[in-house]
């Protein structure tokens, strides 16, 4: 220890390259003259450099003449310049593609938990908005940690202004065009989207032939989405939430009001005083709003429509991807729902599919899961399907193939080979329930069991002289399908969720610190102001996978895909407005020498917020509705340049 005692920070800073140790920066030896300040004692500024060796004396150094004093030695200075750009690009490339991966690693394990039912209403209202913003939030914090806080924050700005405006422009125009469906316009001016097939090829039809009345393109206006109660509400919840940049804002506005108007006895100084104690009254605005969101999405996690469709989606993809099998997806629902009815004397298999009690809702989910992929496999549409259908069905849902032969006996009694939906979804949830009733206190990992009526269990007997290739053939089997009881995949949900998000999180906490310092780097050595630089790069790291979740979702055309893609985005606004605006806060109020000097950046937030939170309390949203949104996202830019420019609004 003693002298070699170094701090934790120090440590992980020798992970990462110093941006201003490559050729071009000012940490640099050997380097060109005039791409630092020189030192009087070392001829190096040491200033905010890290070097490894902790002996600046002993780095090379170089005369004025662009090579050193050693004759025949000679070094380029533009070659030295553009080769550290290049340098800082890759690292640039490197570090957004590993936040991007820790990003989708904490998005898709904090997913993951949706799939167990007691995790259920706290991750959907509260760890998946708290953990989607935690990259954003960590590149915020950092940008006003370091030694050099005052010139990084803006990076933080940038991250923040562009993540908040990116995420609710582009992706909500992805989620409209993916997600598209024909406009019907009636005779009294009244229109509304068309999602029944059966009638969407009459109304594109007719559009063609009768386009609305409008100057611009048609097109325009003859498609879009619907929207539901619950998107219009998240976007007026953004709005209001957008109001918070004005805590500090106005006070700035009064503060430089009086040092532009010449005041001799106000400083610049005494403006940093003045607005410092609104930051403090920022934090806690923030953090109450962040809280009391977090509440209402609690209170309202059972009945919200977006939130319940998420969960419908991921029990889906789920079960598509074979991490659960239909059994695994529903046991616990299902278990606490026989465990209360044996307690009240109901039986739980004939639930009604009305209602909004958990009982309801899960033969809801399963009634329409179960709909789904009987008509995936019903090809000619008659509304039956065949024996052969029956076993792919079957083993799609994840279940065992060696269940099949009793479930199918039981099933078509009638033996004409053809299954309806009624009695395929009658007869798989029998049979769902009859293995959460085996399962129920079965301890983790338990052996298999027979599950089924009419299976008939193996004796002792039969076990023991059972030939090794038969053994052999049942342990293949049970390997390849998995063969997890239901309470060993719900076990390992959890496992694999926490272990996401955990590493997740810590990549992005790591990888932070560094990734701000490129992007500072990255606009001194371009001229581009650190701020613009931060605006497009940084939301591309920390919410790519917004971009990818906001497609796959309203792909799907659904009125329910389209309310999870949109009210997911509106979420991730209202984050940025509160967790992440109140760290911001925060940061500023530590370092108690930086003034707000925010001011076109916080009026191109509110402008864009506010402008989408408007159109986001249309019922019907067409591509007209969708370009506009989208097209707030390159006029932000030009407004915070032109603000900037033009007036002393900087």
């Amino acid at each position: 220890l003693g002298e070699h005692h170094r701090t934790m920070g120090a440590v992980l800073s020798d992970l990462f390259v110093d941006p201003e140790s490559l050729p071009g920066g000012s940490c640099f030896s050997p380097a060109c003259p005039g791409f630092y300040s020189v030192d009087s004692d070392t001829g190096l500024n040491t200033t905010n450099c890290r070097f490894p060796t902790g002996n600046v004396t002993s780095w090379v150094w170089w005369t004025s003449s662009g090579h050193n004093e050693h004759p025949g030695i000679y070094v380029d200075c533009h070659d030295q310049e553009w080769f550290g750009f290049m340098q800082i690009i890759f690292l640039a490339g490197v570090y957004g593609m590993i936040l991007s991966w820790a990003s989708d690693m904490i998005s898709n394990g904090s997913e993951m938990l949706l799939l167990v039912p007691a995790y259920r209403g706290i991750v959907g209202s509260v760890v998946l908005p708290v953990l989607g913003a935690v990259p954003d939030g960590a590149i915020i914090l950092f940008s006003g940690l370091g030694s050099d806080a005052k010139n990084q924050i803006v990076v933080g700005v940038g991250a923040l202004a562009g993540s908040t405006i990116m995420l609710i422009t582009l992706p909500w125009f992805i989620a409209v065009v993916a997600g598209k469906v024909p406009v019907a316009y009636a005779s009294d001016g009244s229109f509304k989207t068309v999602y029944n097939s059966k009638f969407q090829d009459q109304v594109t039809k007719y559009n063609k032939g009768h386009p609305p009345k409008t100057t611009l393109p048609a097109w325009l206006f003859t498609s879009g989405v619907k929207t539901n109660p619950d998107t219009r509400i998240s976007g007026k919840i953004m709005m209001a939430t957008a109001l918070l940049y004005l805590i500090i804002q106005l006070p700035a506005f009064f503060a430089f009001g009086k040092l532009e108007h010449g005041r001799e006895d106000i400083s610049r100084d005494d403006v940093v005083k003045l607005e410092n104690p609104w930051f403090l009254v920022g934090v806690i605005s923030c953090f109450l709003a962040f809280g009391a969101y977090l509440r209402w999405c609690v209170k309202t996690s059972h009945d919200n429509e977006n939130a319940n469709n998420k969960v419908d989606v991921t029990i889906a993809n789920a079960i598509s991807d074979g991490k659960l099998s239909l059994t695994g997806a529903f046991f616990n629902d299902l278990d606490f729902s026989q465990r209360r009815g044996s307690v009240s004397g109901e039986t739980d298999e004939s639930q009604p599919l009305v209602g909004n009690d958990p009982a309801a809702r899960t033969h809801r989910r399963i009634d329409q899961f179960l709909r789904k992929k009987f008509t995936k496999y019903d090809a000619d549409k008659s509304g039956t399907i065949d024996g052969t259908e029956l076993h792919v069905l079957f083993t799609d849902l994840g279940e065992k193939s060696s269940d099949f032969a009793s479930f199918k006996t039981a099933m078509d009694k009638d033996q004409d080979g053809k299954i309806s939906f009624e009695e395929f979804k009658e007869h798989m949830i029998a049979y769902i329930h009859s293995k959460v009733a085996r399962y129920a206190h079965q301890s983790i990992g338990g052996g298999s069991i027979n599950v089924y009526e009419g299976d008939e269990e193996s004796t002792i007997d039969d076990i023991v002289h059972m030939n090794d290739d038969d053994v052999a053939e049942e342990d293949e089997e049970e390997e390849n399908e998995g063969g997890l009881d239901p309470k060993t995949q719900q076990w390992e949900i959890k496992k694999s969720a926490f272990k996401m998000m955990g590493i997740g999180t810590l990549v992005v906490l790591v990888v932070s610190d560094p990734a701000v310092d490129v992007l500072s780097s990255l606009g001194e050595r371009t001229g581009i102001p650190a701020f613009y630089v931060a605006f497009v790069l940084a939301p591309l790291a920390s919410n790519a996978s917004e971009l990818i979740a906001a497609y796959n979702y309203a792909q799907k055309k659904t009125p329910s895909s389209i309310g999870v893609s949109l009210a997911t985005l509106e979420g991730a606004g209202i984050m940025n407005n509160t967790f992440c605006l109140g760290i911001f806060f925060l940061i500023i109020y530590i370092n108690d020498d930086i003034a707000w000097t925010f001011t076109a950046e916080t009026l191109g937030i509110l402008l864009v917020e506010i402008g989408v939170g408007v159109i986001a309390q249309r019922e019907t949203m067409t591509l007209f509705d969708a370009c506009c949104v989208v097209a707030l996202y390159p006029l932000s830019l030009l407004f915070i340049a032109l603000l900037e420019t033009y007036t002393k609004l900087n």
